[in-house]
């Protein structure tokens, strides 16, 4: 709906979607490499996936062409918040904001969303452990990270109701039943004319 309200194709949007998504990312890794060409070059490398370059991406409107840049999201949003230079208490939130919406963004499209947890789990680990030694900074860095739990939660609960009230969506929490075919029934043979005089 809000792709439509801009006027802008659907794929031309998700294309759009995904190179915000590197820009983000180069923007997040400030925290490690603050000199810009070292970023620009991360930008330009990102942007040359040539998964989003692939026919199933360009030509057909599927959830798949959103992945990629979900998952850059949250792997920016970590990679600021674990960063050896970490950002300000408004950035903070503002990252743990963006991690638990993509996260939940994530996770609602995609029914194999638990393989980011082997990621986001020891970057959360190394940005505590940076922020150890200071009082201060680890409360701060504690209360992004829950903010982006409980806006992860918050979305993915807002998603179930919605489905249970309307069927509108189906979150991916709901997996899919195993499908069954019917019991095929067997047809009785039919009787010719013939053989009927």
């Amino acid at each position: 709906a809000f792709v439509s309200s801009l006027g802008l194709p659907l794929l031309t949007a998700q294309h759009l979607f995904y190179a915000f998504s590197c820009a983000v990312v180069a923007v997040a890794a400030a925290g490690w490499w603050p000199r810009r060409l070292p970023r620009l070059a991360l930008f330009a490398l990102l942007l040359a996936n040539p998964m989003t370059f692939e026919s199933a991406h360009l030509s057909r409107v599927i959830r798949q062409g959103i992945y990629p840049a979900l998952t850059l999201l949250v792997v920016a949003a970590l990679l600021a918040l674990a960063a050896p230079r970490p950002p300000g208490r408004r950035a903070q939130l503002l990252w743990a904001s963006l991690l638990g919406a993509s996260g939940a963004a994530f996770w609602l499209t995609r029914e194999e969303g638990l393989w980011l947890v082997p990621f986001v789990l020891p970057m959360a680990v190394v940005a505590l452990f940076r922020r150890r030694t200071d009082q201060g900074a680890l409360r701060q860095l504690l209360l992004a990270l829950a903010l982006a739990v409980a806006l992860f939660f918050a979305l993915v609960a807002a998603a179930a109701q919605q489905f249970a009230a309307l069927g509108e969506i189906r979150p991916a929490l709901r997996r899919r039943r195993p499908h069954r075919e019917p019991p095929c029934r067997e047809r009785a043979p039919k009787r010719s004319r013939r053989a009927g005089r």
